[in-house]
């Protein structure tokens, strides 16, 4: 009896230090696969072209996993130089900037955890069975178990959510041409800009630069800080870093559309008076589902509008080939220190006034 006990292939207990170790891997792996599966067919316009950007956050949280589990050692090897790199450019950039947040945002989130997990790894490594077949040592000793579904789990979740959005994506209607578009419905009757300069075809302006793009000299250049360039330089104080910044009185008297062309292809010197901005409700109201008008209404606040079909980023008010370039749009001031933007799902939300963002653009408009 003790003989046949003593032939049975000993089963290794996965101890809590390991245990503690993946959790630290999976979590975050888990959290960034949904946020990449959600943000893969939401700014791209094509899911190739953002697919790297979106993978890469959770795919070296779930690589250190299975390293960890496999093989402690040669995650030691591979980490304990990291960390001392890191720990050098930590103490370099408090030394060079003096930000005392930025040293503890980035041990807290960045250094610590991966000292934590090669630690917890190293102390709770021990020998793995060795079953006779590739098969079985993937399914049966339970670190190589555990290791694929450290791997699984946030590539079955990315791959889902990012399977749910893909549907609507699938849907946007593109006819090719961005040229001058009629865009009517839902109350709302307005000629839209051509690519150009009444529609960069990259974003990247702060609202500060296209709302005060005609105040002497004419021209976005030395403009994102406000009229007197102070709007946001103090925003680490609790309060008066609003000073300079645009205001909505300006927008009306000096945004670059103004200073845009009849036909839509250039930007004067002086202002034409023939373009201008598009307000927040104007926006909502021209979003589209399939080429129709998706019934959208602007209710005053931030946030998801209520609308009679989810509308979808295409053609004609939008460019749904771009990737994470001007996919949101400006609006019209939400106070002294923000604007509004909207998204093509009819999402309404305020962007400070300095900053410049990829994402973030302009489209002007006329009477017809």
């Amino acid at each position: 009896m003790d003989e046949r006990q003593g032939s049975r292939p000993r089963r290794e207990a996965i101890s809590w230090q390991t245990s503690a170790a993946v959790a630290l891997c999976a979590i975050p792996a888990v959290f960034w696969a949904v946020w990449g599966g959600a943000e893969l067919f939401h700014e791209s316009g094509t899911w190739y072209a953002g697919m790297v950007q979106y993978v890469l956050p959770w795919v070296p949280f779930a690589l250190l996993g299975v390293v960890g589990l496999l093989w402690a050692r040669l995650l030691a090897v591979v980490t304990v130089p990291l960390i001392g790199v890191a720990a050098f450019y930590v103490v370099h950039g408090y030394l060079r900037t003096g930000s005392l947040s930025l040293l503890v945002g980035f041990i807290v989130v960045g250094l610590a955890p991966l000292i934590a997990v090669t630690v917890l790894f190293w102390r709770g490594r021990g020998p793995a069975p060795a079953p006779s077949s590739v098969l079985g040592r993937i399914l049966r000793p339970p670190r190589c178990r555990a290791a694929l579904g450290v791997l699984a789990l946030p590539t079955v979740t990315f791959v889902a959510i990012a399977a749910v959005n893909y549907v609507d994506w699938a849907q946007r209607s593109d006819d090719g041409y961005r040229g001058q578009r009629l865009i009517e419905g839902n109350g709302v009757t307005l000629v839209w800009a051509a690519r150009g300069p009444g529609w960069p075809e990259h974003g990247g302006r702060s609202w500060n630069e296209i709302a005060l793009f005609g105040l002497p000299p004419v021209g976005f250049e030395g403009k994102e800080a406000g009229t007197d360039g102070l709007c946001g330089t103090g925003r680490d104080r609790a309060e008066g870093w609003e000073e300079g910044c645009a205001t909505q009185a300006d927008l009306l008297v000096h945004n670059v559309c103004l200073y845009l062309n009849e036909d839509g292809t250039a930007l004067l010197n002086e202002a034409a008076g023939i373009w201008r901005m598009p307000t927040t409700d104007e926006l909502v109201r021209s979003l589209t589902r399939k080429g129709a008008n998706a019934g959208c209404a602007w209710n005053g606040k931030t946030g998801r509008q209520e609308c009679t079909g989810r509308p979808l980023r295409e053609t004609p008010l939008w460019d749904p080939t771009t990737n994470y370039d001007g996919v949101y749009l400006f609006g019209e001031e939400a106070s002294s220190t923000g604007a509004y933007y909207v998204y093509a799902e009819a999402t309404v939300q305020v962007l400070q006034k300095y900053q410049q963002a990829r994402s973030h653009n302009y489209r002007c408009v006329r009477e017809p």
